[in-house]
């Protein structure tokens, strides 16, 4: 398949985002909001009755996205282990604590969907590092920024 710069970088994430909501139907967790990620989790979320919880460190940017993203002062504040998540989609502003996130909720969703993942970014990211900690890996590397989904419980040959 013939690989595609994206116009918009960061909506890379949002078809397998999309096809993890049609196909899932759990609490969700987003670690650093957006304009194509929050409204469809928020929505997906809603819809079927179940919690959807955003955490933002950025408060201008909390304060641009409104509800129902929480702005937090620092990540110390999320509270990853509430509830287990179906959903956990990490793509924050923090480079190296998208990785440690990751592996804090690797054993409590059952899918953590990572943005920018492609191998020019590992000296910003890392997540070569988490790979190892996860049973099951998608790489979705038509578009750029790559997206990467992995779970300890789901297999993602579906996806």
């Amino acid at each position: 398949m013939q690989k595609t710069q994206a116009a918009n970088p960061s909506g890379t994430h949002l078809p397998y985002l999309a096809r993890l909501c049609g196909n899932t139907n759990g609490h969700i967790i987003e670690l650093g909001s957006g304009y194509f990620s929050t409204p469809l989790l928020h929505w997906t979320a809603q819809h079927n009755g179940k919690i959807f919880r955003s955490y933002e460190t950025n408060k201008n940017w909390a304060d641009t996205m409104g509800e129902p993203v929480s702005y937090i002062e620092n990540w110390e504040k999320a509270n990853f282990f509430e509830m287990r998540w179906t959903i956990a989609f990490i793509d924050h502003g923090h480079a190296l604590l998208r990785k440690e996130h990751a592996m804090a909720l690797k054993n409590n969703a059952d899918y953590i969907v990572l943005h920018d993942t492609e191998t020019k970014n590992e000296h910003i990211y890392r997540y070569s590092e988490l790979w190892k900690h996860f049973l099951y890996r998608r790489d979705f590397n038509q578009i750029e920024p790559h997206t990467t989904i992995v779970s300890n419980t789901q297999q993602l040959d579906w996806l």
